[in-house]
């Protein structure tokens, strides 16, 4: 990927977001600062097309932003738009994509599927609580038709 400046994406700085669970488990969030990213294009072995497919991730409820698009999943490999559906990634944020909403104010985990984020199966998603935690456990569950969106409190 590139940043805005088209310069190479550069990988998160683990070290920024750092906590101990349990006395002695060390943890760490995606502290993402401007030009942080990750892409793969030459993948082996995950799904592919309309595939099932699982994803998860563990970030700061705290920081997050409403811009389109903090995506982590699975995307195009040739880096373009191929169409509706033709990705499947994890959004973590509280952006309103085409009036979608969570409750609350945010931040939620949402499903971007290429040419739409969403909070659930209808614009308005009250299900879909806002994941404030110092660290949130994010998941996407995808099928061929469908789809599922779990989070809660990654340190419990």
């Amino acid at each position: 990927d590139k940043c805005p400046r088209q310069q190479p994406a550069t990988p998160v700085n683990a070290m920024k977001h750092k906590i101990v669970v349990d006395g002695s488990h060390h943890a760490y969030g995606a502290w993402f600062e401007e030009c942080n990213g990750y892409r793969n294009d030459k993948t082996k072995g995950i799904a592919v097309g309309n595939e099932e497919e699982s994803m998860y991730m563990v970030t700061s409820g705290k920081r997050f932003n409403d811009g389109c698009c903090f995506d982590y999943g699975n995307g195009e490999t040739n880096n373009l738009d191929d169409g509706d559906g033709t990705m499947e990634a994890i959004y973590f944020g509280d952006a309103h994509w085409q009036g979608n909403t969570g409750a609350g104010t945010g931040p939620w985990v949402g499903a971007d599927l290429e040419n739409g984020m969403y909070y659930g199966g209808n614009a308005s998603t009250p299900s879909n609580l806002p994941l404030t935690h110092e660290f949130a456990t994010v998941v996407l569950k995808g099928r061929s038709a469908s789809f599922a969106l779990l989070g809660g409190d990654a340190t419990a």
